[in-house]
């Protein structure tokens, strides 16, 4: 299962992604024709170039060791700057995260997204949690 995590505390969004979604196995396909695991590569590559995009226009900061790659898995901090307005900051959150809510809406076996409310178009601004995969949801209290 791909667990992805999108939070932000003060300044702060924390941005990670992992595991691997097992769609093609399951489906009897062969190695490397894992659409879900993919398209959720192609969201996380998405966010990390757009965060360093905006660091250029100096609307956050960002540092090498800020962005951790490994096989199965992506890990991004960024600080929103002082200063700046943080529209494109989140529409690009805002966007990544409607991207994941559908492949776990879409996929809930192979997809788990947890993300404040606000970067899924709700108006909460604080640090509450929406879990977009029903089934874990349920089985995450227990």
């Amino acid at each position: 299962m791909i667990r992805v995590e999108m939070h932000r505390k003060v300044k702060d969004i924390k941005f990670s992604v992992c595991g691997h979604a097992g769609y093609a196995m399951a489906e009897g396909l062969p190695a490397g024709c894992d659409i879900v695991c993919a398209a959720a590569s192609v969201l996380a590559d998405t966010y990390i170039e757009r965060m360093y995009e905006l660091r250029k226009q100096g609307i956050v900061s960002l540092s090498d060791g800020e962005v951790v790659r490994k096989k199965g898995s992506v890990w991004v901090m960024v600080r929103k700057e002082c200063r700046t307005d943080r529209t494109e900051l989140e529409a690009t959150v805002r966007t990544v995260a409607a991207g994941y809510a559908l492949l776990a809406d879409r996929y809930p076996q192979y997809v788990r997204l947890e993300a404040d409310e606000w970067m899924l178009g709700g108006t909460d601004r604080g640090v509450g949690e929406i879990c977009r995969n029903p089934l874990y949801c349920m089985d995450k209290d227990k």
